[in-house]
């Protein structure tokens, strides 16, 4: 690749492979050359079908991903058995694989009977893996594509919910998706009057929303264990994620 690259510009290493696609997080000097990267990178790798390059919109606080090359097919499954199957759009969803041990730590540190609001859900895999380790979930996405995954996330994962309801999910701005956790029974959400963790896997979009679901949670609850995370965020490590305990004055 070296050689299709000026001397002062830097070898690109893979954010992640996964599945078909390989993803890149070029820097302003490589992305003029992201073509010529991708050739190389699909004839020395033949698994690789597609390369996208992943970046970090400032401005709308959100993972932009762009299709460089190859299969315009960006949509993934993750599988683990026959216990847990994941489907997503790579280009739609803030997804990544860089997030999976986190997510493990998260769940294991946490209480089966708690109630959790995954209140950046996305396709919904911390969803369904807190849901099928007893816990109750709150979960909500803002986007309409990233929703339809969530949703036929939980119906395959957790056919059961259907009647339990342990999981209860919603497509609204996030915003107002906090204000109904203020007044529970008044929006029907009865079974889920205390909020024992909260999770936001999006660092940067959590800080829009911290106050408000500080006021939320003190309205409704003694304490309550709030995570956030930039490991999505920040491209080239991964962070284990920070977390606060919110007690009620």
């Amino acid at each position: 690749m070296k050689q299709v690259l000026p001397a002062d510009v830097e070898v690109p290493q893979p954010l992640e492979r996964i599945g078909h696609i390989t993803s890149f997080y070029l820097t302003e000097k490589q992305c003029p050359y992201k073509t010529a990267i991708a050739e190389v990178w699909l004839d020395k790798n033949p698994d690789t079908k597609t390369i996208v390059n992943r970046r970090y919109n400032e401005e709308k606080k959100k993972i932009e991903t762009e299709h460089i090359m190859g299969d315009k097919n960006t949509k993934l499954k993750i599988q683990e058995g026959s216990n847990l199957e994941i489907i997503f759009d790579y280009c739609a969803s803030d997804y990544t694989m860089r997030m999976e041990d986190e997510h493990k730590r998260i769940l294991h540190c946490i209480n089966m009977n708690y109630t959790i609001c995954d209140l950046l859900a996305d396709c919904g895999d911390v969803t369904v893996r807190a849901a099928k380790k007893g816990c109750k979930v709150l979960s909500n996405c803002e986007d309409p594509v990233t929703f339809g995954y969530l949703q036929q996330n939980v119906d395959k994962n957790l056919p059961q919910n259907k009647e339990s309801q342990i999981v209860k999910i919603s497509n609204k701005e996030t915003k107002e998706f906090i204000k109904e956790l203020m007044s529970p029974k008044v929006c029907g959400l009865e079974e889920f009057t205390r909020v024992n963790v909260v999770y936001m896997s999006d660092f940067f979009k959590s800080l829009d929303y911290i106050k408000e679901i500080l006021v939320a949670l003190r309205a409704q609850c003694d304490d309550c264990l709030l995570y956030t995370s930039d490991a999505a965020d920040d491209m080239q490590c991964v962070d284990l994620g920070g977390r606060r305990i919110i007690k009620k004055k």
